[in-house]
């Protein structure tokens, strides 16, 4: 069953027959855990589970805040279908308390789960001297940084470069140094 949309209002009206086409997966299959990632593939799952009549264990894996799903029925199923989630899995305690605040889930089936960089991987980075040389900034210079995914309503990048106007117009001198990717052309 491949993901919906990411807005919840469209992907809706798909709720049922994913949630038919999934538990037919479910009952051939017979997994030890479902695993959903993101509100929409999360109620499709516990819906799936519900249909499929299985005691496997959902987990509702999260990396948003809520949003509102567009109608106030919408809001509804997908409050009660994610509090029927074995446990929401959330990638920080921001989302937790959101999730467990908005949908009123009992915190003691949300838990976080921080991802993670493996820090080995920088074992032979270049020491901040050289890397500021290379990308051409004195040591004297203070740098912002953000390292992420662009994604203005779910980083805070836009509050990052709102502040960053707002220290310019206090006349602070620094660098905001930006590095990631994504769908957002934030920068324009």
């Amino acid at each position: 069953v491949t993901s919906p949309s990411r807005q919840p209002a469209s992907w809706a009206p798909e709720l049922p027959a994913r949630a038919i086409q999934l538990a037919k997966a479910i009952r051939q299959i017979g997994p030890d855990i479902i695993h959903a990632h993101q509100d929409g593939t999360c109620s499709i799952a516990i819906l799936a589970k519900l249909l499929a009549r299985t005691n496997a264990p959902v987990i509702a894996h999260t990396h948003d805040r809520p949003q509102f799903p567009g109608t106030i029925s919408m809001y509804w199923v997908h409050r009660l279908l994610l509090r029927a989630a074995d446990l929401v899995l959330c990638c920080s305690e921001y989302v937790r308390d959101a999730h467990t605040t908005h949908y009123h889930i009992n915190p003691s089936r949300a838990a976080t789960f921080y991802l993670g960089t493996d820090l080995r991987s920088f074992d032979n980075a270049p020491s901040p001297a050289i890397a500021r040389r290379d990308i051409q900034l004195a040591n004297d210079v203070t740098v912002i940084g953000f390292l992420g995914r662009m994604v203005k309503q779910h980083k805070g990048l836009d509050i990052l470069l709102r502040s960053a106007r707002l220290l310019i117009d206090r006349g602070l001198s620094f660098v905001v140094l930006i590095v990631g990717s994504g769908p957002e052309t934030l920068l324009e």
